[in-house]
């Protein structure tokens, strides 16, 4: 077992393969979620979300190395192309922000990427505003100066109770919605600003997964339970054309 309390791991030799499978064990209530290992291979991560913490394992051994607090429901994680920093994404966000956590890899501090609440937009049959929520996953570019996380777009502050207006009922157009919201990894900033700060998308499925190519060809799948891929296309900060696929 590992260092982190409820889980640990256990390697098995593959039969006829210089390859060693490696099962995760853990305790009723630690919820794994995403793991992913750096470019380098010399490090793995792991995040739990019913504890909020990233652990740094070693990937041959399954070892845990370190452990850090990166805030609740601690979800997707990625790294970037230097092996330098893991990004870690909350899916679940406070009342006016959405939170991304850079963990520099050597020395394990941390660092808050904010992704505003959207309050400008107009809400109306293609748009609204909100907050990025369930933020299930982070991408990196394969040029490493972008991140893409796909969310949802909740209009927390819409209703006739919030804003003391008869008229600005909850509908189906103006409560959820699709985005991406890119984050540039040079200033550690969201790419846009203003009401662009997230590239809105039409379907208002619960997109959980950006894969981008080498071209920035983007491939998005929406959340399980849709039976149907959509094509649609926006246009990416960098001026590339991103085909966006909705499951």
């Amino acid at each position: 077992m590992g260092g982190e309390p409820g889980f640990g791991f256990h390697q098995y030799p593959q039969p006829n393969k210089r390859t060693y499978r490696t099962d995760c064990i853990t305790a009723t209530g630690i919820s794994t979620l995403w793991c992913c290992i750096q470019p380098d291979e010399s490090y793995a991560f792991v995040t739990l979300q019913s504890s909020g913490r990233l652990l740094k394992m070693d990937p041959l051994s399954g070892s845990i190395l370190q452990s850090r607090n990166v805030g609740h429901s601690a979800r997707g994680v990625a790294v970037d192309s230097n092996s330098d920093t893991v990004f870690v994404t909350r899916f679940k966000s406070p009342q006016d922000h959405a939170r991304v956590i850079a963990v520099d890899i050597d020395f394990f501090s941390s660092q808050v990427i904010r992704l505003s609440k959207d309050t400008t937009t107009v809400d109306g049959p293609d748009r609204s505003r909100g907050l990025p929520n369930y933020l299930n996953s982070i991408t990196i570019s394969p040029d490493g100066n972008w991140a893409w996380v796909p969310a949802n777009k909740v209009n927390v502050d819409r209703g006739p109770f919030n804003e003391n207006d008869p008229n600005k009922k909850l509908t189906f157009d103006s409560t959820v919605r699709a985005i991406l919201t890119p984050i540039n990894l040079q200033t550690r900033r969201e790419a846009l600003a203003g009401k662009l700060i997230s590239i809105t998308l039409r379907n208002p499925k619960l997109p959980y997964l950006a894969l981008l190519g080498t071209i920035y060809t983007l491939h998005w799948k929406a959340a399980t339970g849709s039976k149907y891929e959509i094509p649609t296309t926006i246009t990416s900060p960098c001026n590339s054309i991103v085909p966006v696929m909705h499951q």
